[in-house]
């Protein structure tokens, strides 16, 4: 057995992750990973889908073509089953997405579709949709100095004064293949095939810690501006942004969506929001990493 802390939680698993900051053998754990038979597949999916899910109470199920079948019960356990030939690191990847994001949803914990840096003992949130060039400023910034908490997941939480804090997911970027490159790092297997993104390890910078969010910045691409554009929202904008980027929301009820909105209200209330957007055409990263820098007052 393994024993790791993920997403705030600690996990027992009969597979191991390279990926999760690992822990001392600990008989109390809240979540367990366990190996099913090879090739199990559940009758609620249609299993010819590159991608299918169900979902009935506590009970999640999963499969992904040539990769694995997921159940994850009661917020407690993951059972992960193979598919024949699949790919270790695409069945690992899938798991600590997809099956992780069941089972803190479960728990009834609230994943933020979120990057993170360090910014004293508070966060800078950075949030963005496909292709708004998240991953490329986390990068950047990484190179710049900053400290990065999370690549694209945090958990959020409250402390005993009702404010919202932040757990950060695990210690991995994922990184594209010319980003590697750069760095000498692309000699090892994609997160993931048919995705040119590599991971990139910081277990011996990881921070466990819960902190709080002193600024969120979202980031946006346009094709009707020329110059790269700012400005600052709060209230209700803010918490619909904050609802846009729940990590899985589509795992959700709508009673579930709605029972989180007192939670994203105390955190847009405690934040400074920033919306950066870019135009479409600009290519340059280092002018939207200072951009940031500016904003950010770093």
């Amino acid at each position: 057995m393994y024993f790791y802390w993920a997403y705030g939680l600690r996990v027992k698993s009969e597979l191991e992750f390279p990926e999760l900051f690992s822990l001392e053998v600990d008989s109390e754990v809240d979540v367990e990973i366990l190996l099913g038979e090879e090739g199990i597949s559940f009758t609620e999916l249609d299993i010819s889908k590159p991608y299918s899910y169900f979902i009935q109470q506590s009970d999640f199920k999963m499969n992904v073509y040539g990769v694995a079948s997921y159940h994850v019960i009661s917020g407690s356990s993951i059972i992960v089953y193979p598919s024949p030939g699949a790919c270790v690191s695409d069945i690992r990847i899938y798991c600590l997405s997809n099956a992780f994001a069941a089972i803190l949803h479960q728990q009834k914990k609230i994943p933020l579709h979120a990057g993170a840096i360090h910014c004293d003992d508070q966060l800078i949130l950075v949030m963005g949709d496909s292709g708004a060039g998240k991953t490329t400023l986390l990068f950047n910034l990484l190179q710049k100095g900053y400290r990065i908490f999370s690549d694209d997941v945090v958990v959020l939480s409250e402390d005993r004064n009702g404010s919202v804090n932040c757990i950060s997911s695990y210690p991995v970027m994922k990184i594209w293949k010319s980003q590697a490159e750069q760095i000498g790092n692309s000699s090892g297997i994609p997160i993931r095939k048919g995705v040119e993104k590599y991971p990139l390890y910081f277990h011996d910078k990881f921070d466990c810690r819960s902190l709080s969010p002193m600024i969120i910045v979202v980031l946006k691409i346009s094709s009707s501006i020329n110059d790269i554009e700012c400005k600052e929202f709060q209230g209700a904008d803010a918490v619909m942004e904050l609802l846009h980027h729940i990590y899985r929301r589509e795992y959700l009820s709508h009673y579930e969506i709605f029972s989180i909105l007192p939670l994203l209200s105390r955190l847009a209330n405690q934040c400074k929001f920033i919306e950066i957007t870019r135009p479409a055409y600009l290519n340059k990263e280092h002018q939207l990493m200072e951009f940031f820098i500016k904003k950010i007052g770093g």
